[in-house]
């Protein structure tokens, strides 16, 4: 494409100041461009052409996807953006996908189609090695998704809109309006498609944009900047509140090999700030922070069960787990397996002192104490009491087929114990079990999920115990256990 001479400088300055302002693009970097054959993709091809020199881009390239929902036209843009990239001189990554015949998973088409595009980019990304995606999102955009956020029941994080720059994309054009794109494609000769399905009121965003916004935009011209405005507000409010609960509570969000993870028990009865933390860790993994999503979670959250899924889509899955014994919120990816089964593992006891379990990620200490101790702390789950004759054999293992432990009835299967607790499979390979004279004394539940621990009937501490041993779970930080960016 040949860039004209005649370009309108207020715009061009307009989408330079908002990249440099917001820190998208530093220099060096290389640009995969997203573009359809609209006005907005096309005036962003042009702009960054015009701007490449100045900001310093490493290379650039074009990508796009054929949504093959509206026969030829779908075709016809594909080649529209297949040929504006070949005059600019730039590599075309041309995907289709075959939305009309492919199952969302209860999801909208523009969700949907959104999702399967920014998986798409970042391939290509990962594969052709740049460093940055653009989307032509503009002014009018953010604020149609304000609304339409606002209609769907959102919180303070659905106010800000769409971010100016996250995971790698930027929108250099979220500062302009549509107004203001036509009149720079027209002054510079810039031929564009249009899209007839922007039409079609099945489509939330079209009845936001050609009802709503038609109906009010006359009274109020300047809706779209001050919708903006209000993004910003919320934006800074949002950070306000993370710099006082990270001054107050200490770091309260970490991003782990478990997913995005809430360090909910320091906050545990601040049901403001765990809903802030939560909208924020959905927003951050894709998902929309809706009130209704998140009063669902937090209603679940306060059941007494320690490990409850508080919230499932086809998208992400919200979990309350303890880890290191401590209620944490967990948002990971639909299917994703958090943690695996491990393998076999055993440790022995070798006197008083401290016991490193490495498999679990747990230090446990050994020691002797009264009778009075145990009265006074026998219900604590981080602590475990036994009566065994001096000189017995003690080991700490997970679990093996057909592990049994002594009741009041007989005995009873520890695998059953776990099923009723409705432990995964990784769960259970975690749950340390204390055993003497080869014999399972104890269930250790208590130091990985929470629930209280069990004694077997043959070794319970009774008033006349002569020699009583507390096993205690040593603190430790879930992140040297769990990897953490």
């Amino acid at each position: 494409m040949k860039v004209k001479a005649n370009i309108l400088n207020p715009f061009k300055e307009k989408v330079f100041a908002f990249i440099k302002e917001n820190a998208l693009i530093t220099g060096g970097e290389r640009l995969l461009l997203s573009l359809s054959a609209g006005k907005d993709s096309m005036a962003m091809l042009h702009v960054f052409l015009t701007l490449a020199d100045e900001l310093k881009i490493g290379a650039m390239g074009v990508f796009h996807l054929n949504h093959m929902t509206r026969g030829d036209e779908s075709y016809a843009d594909f080649e529209f953006v297949r040929n504006a990239a070949s005059r600019c001189g730039m590599p075309f990554h041309g995907k289709s996908f075959d939305f009309l015949n492919t199952d969302g998973n209860g999801r909208s088409f523009e969700e949907y189609a959104r999702d399967i595009r920014y998986s798409m980019i970042r391939d290509i990304q990962a594969e052709f090695g740049y460093d940055l995606a653009a989307t032509a999102h503009n002014l009018d955009d953010n604020a149609e998704t304000v609304l339409l956020r606002l209609f769907q029941g959102t919180g303070i994080f659905g106010l800000r809109g769409i971010p100016a720059k996250r995971d790698g994309i930027i929108r250099p054009l979220r500062s302009c309006s549509v107004s203001e794109i036509i009149d720079y494609l027209k002054t510079n000769g810039i031929v564009w498609r249009e899209d007839s399905s922007n039409a079609d009121m099945r489509y939330k965003r079209n009845f936001i944009r050609n009802r709503v916004l038609n109906a009010v935009k006359d009274e109020y011209p300047l809706y779209a900047e001050a919708i903006h405005k209000l993004g910003g507000l919320a934006h800074n409010y949002t950070e306000l509140v993370d710099e006082l609960a990270a001054s107050l509570f200490g770091q309260l969000v970490f991003k782990t090999d478990l997913g995005r993870t809430i360090a909910a028990y320091k906050v545990d009865n601040n049901r403001e700030m765990l809903s802030h933390l939560l909208a924020q860790a959905i927003r951050d993994a894709g998902g929309f922070p809706s009130v209704s999503l998140i009063d669902e979670a937090l209603k679940k959250y306060g059941s007494y069960k320690p490990r409850l899924v508080l919230y499932e889509s086809s998208l992400f899955v919200i979990e309350k787990m303890p880890i290191d014994g401590k209620r944490h919120i967990i948002i990971r990816q639909a299917g994703a397996v958090i943690r695996k089964p491990l393998p076999d593992w055993e440790y022995e006891v070798k006197g008083l002192g401290l016991v490193r379990l490495e498999d679990a990620g747990l230090t446990v200490s050994v020691r002797h104490c009264t009778y009075d101790f145990f009265a006074e702390n026998f219900k604590n789950p981080k602590m475990v009491f036994v009566s065994v004759p001096a000189g017995a054999k003690i080991n700490i293992r997970n679990r093996r087929d057909g592990d049994r432990i002594k009741t009041e009835s007989g005995t009873k299967k520890i695998k059953d114990i776990f099923i009723e607790k409705k432990m995964d499979a990784a769960a259970k390979s975690m749950v340390p079990l204390l055993i003497v004279n080869s014999e399972v004394a104890a269930i250790m539940q208590g130091f990985t999920e929470g629930y209280g621990n069990r004694a077997a009937k043959n070794v319970r501490v009774t008033p006349q115990s002569e020699e009583i041993l507390v096993f205690e779970k040593v603190e430790q930080d879930f992140h040297k256990i769990y990897k953490m960016d």
